[in-house]
């Protein structure tokens, strides 16, 4: 994750859009989890409708090694920025409705977890991805549970999320001069997630929207460090 040498304007931006913002519903069915998901559009819709005056975002595309990459970056009027990095889906099926699949789960999932928006994996991600998330590993995780077949067992976080966590992680170690275990483990008892090593895909999203929080307001309050310092020096 990239961002402006300071972000004192879009971290009060984004205050007051997690304030506005409400979670969109899920009203879009997924057969292959028999579960609901919000669509692109709808996560649009939440964010767009919360957006305070001077705050925006843009996605960018990128495809390579037959993967496709969006990467979100929030923008406000004063010129701050931060850019997330790409969030990489894989494109198993190689013609255009496979790449548009793989685009559209790639867009939706980087827009949530970079404005903190609950969403679940819709049908274009199992399009998109294919062989990744197999029945036969719902049964895996299945095994002990009291019926071999819940629908309503949870999903494993995704190779993608548990990266871009350890990534956050080390950001916000780096940002505060905290251990990273430490930080980890303050982040998992704000976020109420109890183990990282099964961690779950809903639980993987409260995290990361925990740790963008936590790393906003530690680069908030250095920005307010180094104000004060300089209005020191007038006195």
């Amino acid at each position: 994750m990239k961002m402006s040498e300071s972000i004192k304007n879009l971290a009060a931006a984004m205050y007051a859009f997690r304030k506005a913002v409400k979670q969109p519903k899920k009203d879009k069915e997924n057969p292959f989890f028999k579960s609901t998901y919000v669509a692109l559009e709808g996560v649009q819709k939440a964010i767009d409708d919360a957006l305070p005056d001077g705050l925006s975002y843009t996605q960018a595309l990128i495809t390579e090694d037959g993967k496709v990459g969006i990467a979100t970056i929030i923008l406000h009027k004063s010129g701050e920025f931060i850019a997330f990095d790409p969030s990489y889906v894989p494109v198993k099926k190689n013609d255009p409705q496979g790449y548009g699949s793989a685009e559209t789960y790639a867009r939706r999932y980087s827009l949530s977890a970079a404005f903190g928006i609950s969403s679940d994996l819709d049908d274009d991600g199992n399009a998109a991805s294919q062989g990744q998330y197999k029945p036969a590993n719902r049964s895996n995780r299945s095994t002990n549970a009291r019926k071999p077949a819940q629908a309503t067992s949870p999903k494993a976080a995704t190779k993608v999320q548990i990266d871009e966590i350890k990534k956050l992680m080390e950001d916000v170690s780096q940002h505060s001069n905290q251990d990273l275990k430490v930080v980890a483990k303050n982040a998992m008892a704000k976020a109420k997630v109890k183990s990282f090593k099964n961690i779950s895909a809903q639980d993987a999203g409260y995290l990361k929207k925990e740790l963008n929080t936590e790393l906003m307001e530690i680069q908030q309050a250095n920005e307010k460090d180094s104000d004060a310092a300089f209005a020191g020096l007038d006195s």
